[in-house]
């Protein structure tokens, strides 16, 4: 009766007027409202204010729209800012129709159901059906990993295996003993924390962005609240009364008997099941038949062993095929062959919190921990979400030890890094650290057979920094000319680019940026108020999430993430390390952004890199081809040049050597040029063509006259 009387009053006393807020009308209201509140209806603005936190109708001129993955809001002005994380907007936005960003996203919280992939500000999320709890996808969706529910039922159901088989992550029923923990399909991260993760997401309401309607029943929740408080505190009181006169006992001693030892019978232990053990074990040769050979120890390595040594939280980071896993599992092994520690090698940082145990000594090794080739926001989140139970794991047993990998390029992108200190950093592109020559030769003549490794000049060996993994990959590439396969190593850069491409990481949108710009890219090209390459970002932009006003702001975020791995930096530009290294971006970039390059390209970078394909003559294999079907946009740009007056770059390219090449292109000048080299533009195109003994073109020229 009294509890129902304290929740009456916290409802009566609670002011719920206070709760009552203008918001947006609804699509099917939207156009009423703009005719009752401006003259005409595109010019009716309903946005949200950053400043006041609140709505706000305004009138304006002419509508405002923002690319894919932006809605409009006012900040001081009206300006453009991406969606909030769980609503996307897949096509322009417009502010003559809407206050927020189109589509709420997918919780993927039906049954069976976990989130693959968070989306974008442009995309839905994907959802994937949780192989570890048995279900499996109703309907074979297009991918067989996930399914994009807006476009495809992601519908689960148990499947029920064999007895001895279990749910592999590619949704095939396998035998334990079979399975090597391989699969297509990528693993699911910690079950209990998503599962916490989908519940908060399932009961938060709160956003003050969304335009969700006003309602009553916040308030109501809050009142509620309220009573529950004033009822906690009262039976605080009452206990605090009752353990003063004695009515409950306060100390251990007079705890029963059967009370006593409870805790610690019903206390979870960390037991690892045999198959686990056995899985781990059968794994862990794998890496010592891989990673096997009879290297000497660099500095790296005997950095890594002291850190891991004296630190309980360790991430070694470092470029792409520079050896890290390598000297870092080395490291690991050898304090378990010597410190007695147990080594284990997972992916699912998951595992720690299941598997450790004080009475244990561990070591967790995880490689690429932070995503391979781009940043896993997932296992981001995850370490940010659970590095307080991390850390008190660490705190519990003093033996316990987790090493983790990661690029460099993908370390200082990861924002969140700092949630998680304190660790041990040890990086890889410090000075004392980076391998010397010596250590280099020794890498390649444990790699290599033959002492082939001699044969290759000091130069060469120091180029790239995934040295080491040309050397791992040598003999099953199966390459002839030796000098060109470490000097050019375009299969390695390639699949580099190609990943960063897949997985849409902005990362590839700098390379790419940097191609267009002939490997120099200025800084000042970055600020935001220099439009000159605007036009430049927004098709590049198409083929990314990146968009609009936050673009420059993550290129330049990019090229600093890339430094000393693929760039160098100074005071006013970036370009790549060094040219060898441009010419495979280029060759690697250049044919998915050729139209581009054609149309915005630096002048020297058609000069020095781009040919016609149907020549055939004077071509590299690391140049860029121009279709045949594309042929008049080339010649078209090549007369863009010299009506700037960039004659000299035009004809000193190499392939104006070829006579079927110049013949091609006076057909173009015949029909184009006439009218259009007006004064010294086309005395200096007579000069150039003269000096370099080009007479065909000298007399289309004085035949302009």
């Amino acid at each position: 009766m009294h509890v129902l009387l304290l929740v009456h009053l916290g409802l009566a006393s609670f002011p719920l007027h206070l709760c009552i807020e203008f918001f947006c009308p609804s699509t099917s209201q939207w156009f009423k409202r703009a005719q009752i509140t401006c003259d005409f209806a595109d010019q009716y603005y309903c946005l949200y204010d950053d400043n006041n936190r609140k709505y706000t109708e305004i009138c304006q001129d002419t509508p405002t729209f923002d690319s894919a993955g932006h809605k409009v809001v006012i900040v001081g002005g009206i300006q453009g800012v991406n969606c909030e994380n769980d609503i996307y907007q897949p096509f322009k936005y417009w502010t003559n129709g809407s206050s927020t960003c189109a589509f709420k996203k997918t919780l993927c919280n039906a049954e069976g159901q976990v989130t693959y992939d968070n989306g974008t500000t442009k995309t839905n999320r994907k959802c994937r059906c949780d192989y570890s709890r048995g279900y499996d996808f109703i309907k074979k969706p297009k991918n067989s990993c996930y399914c994009e529910p807006s476009k495809e039922d992601c519908s689960c159901y148990q499947k029920q295996c064999s007895y001895g088989f279990f749910l592999t992550p590619d949704y095939s029923c396998v035998n334990l003993s079979n399975w090597r923990m391989k699969s297509t399909c990528s693993m699911i991260p910690d079950s209990t924390d998503r599962d916490k993760e989908r519940l908060l997401m399932q009961i938060s309401k709160k956003d003050d962005e969304k335009g969700i309607q006003s309602s009553p029943i916040p308030s109501i929740i809050l009142s509620i609240i309220i009573g529950l408080v004033v009822i906690m505190i009262f039976f605080t009181a009452l206990l605090t009364i009752l353990i003063g006169m004695g009515i409950i006992f306060q100390s251990h001693n007079q705890i029963p008997p059967d009370i006593i030892g409870m805790g610690m019978i019903c206390q979870p232990q960390n037991q690892i099941p045999p198959d686990i053990i056995e899985l781990q074990n059968e794994k862990k040769e794998k890496w010592k038949t891989y990673f096997f050979n009879d290297v000497g120890k660099t500095a790296a390595y005997l950095e890594i062993l002291d850190s891991i040594r004296k630190d309980q939280f360790v991430i070694v980071s470092g470029p792409a095929g520079c050896g890290k896993t390598f000297s870092t599992f080395r490291a690991a092994l050898e304090l378990e062959e010597k410190g007695k520690f147990d080594v284990w090698i997972i992916s699912d940082p998951g595992d720690i919190l299941k598997y450790s145990s004080t009475d244990r000594k561990q070591i967790y090794l995880i490689d690429d921990a932070f995503g391979k080739y781009s940043v896993n926001e997932y296992n981001t989140e995850w370490w940010s979400r659970q590095r307080c139970s991390v850390k008190d794991t660490l705190k519990e047993n003093s033996n316990l030890k987790i090493v983790m990998t990661c690029r460099s390029y993908i370390y200082r992108s990861v924002t969140s890094m700092a949630t998680i200190e304190p660790f041990c950093h040890v990086n890889l592109l410090l000075d004392h650290l980076k391998l010397t020559l010596k250590e280099r030769r020794d890498i390649g003549e444990k790699c290599i057979k033959n002492k082939i490794i001699d044969g290759i000049n000091t130069e060469v060996i120091m180029l790239y920094n995934f040295f080491p993994s040309l050397c791992s990959k040598f003999q099953e590439a199966k390459i002839d000319d030796m000098i060109e396969y470490f000097t050019f190593p375009v299969n390695y850069i390639e699949e580099e680019v190609t990943q960063l491409q897949t997985a849409d990481d902005p990362l590839y949108l700098a390379l790419a940026f940097l191609v267009i710009r002939g490997n120099k890219v200025k800084k000042r090209l970055l600020n935001l108020d220099n439009t000159k390459c605007d036009s430049i970002l927004e098709f590049l932009s198409r083929r990314s999430s990146y968009t609009g006003r936050s673009q420059k702001k993550e290129l330049l975020s990019c090229f600093c993430a890339l430094k000393d791995l693929y760039v160098i930096e100074n005071e006013s530009s970036f370009a790549s390390l060094h040219e060898k290294l441009f010419i495979l971006f280029a060759h690697c970039v250049g044919p998915n952004i050729l139209k581009i390059i054609l149309d915005h390209g630096k002048s020297s970078l058609l000069k020095e890199r781009v040919r016609l394909m149907s020549i055939g003559e004077n071509i590299s294999k690391y140049d860029i081809l121009v279709p045949k079907e594309l042929k008049y946009r080339y010649f078209r740009r090549l007369m863009t040049d010299l009506e700037n007056g960039k004659s000299y770059i035009v004809f000193t390219s190499s392939q104006h050597t070829s006579l079927l090449f110049r013949n091609l292109f006076i057909d173009y000048l015949l029909t184009n040029l006439k009218g259009r080299l007006g004064g010294d533009k086309h005395q200096i195109a007579i000069d150039v063509v003269r000096a370099m003994g080009f007479m065909d073109y000298l007399g289309v020229l004085n035949g302009l006259e």
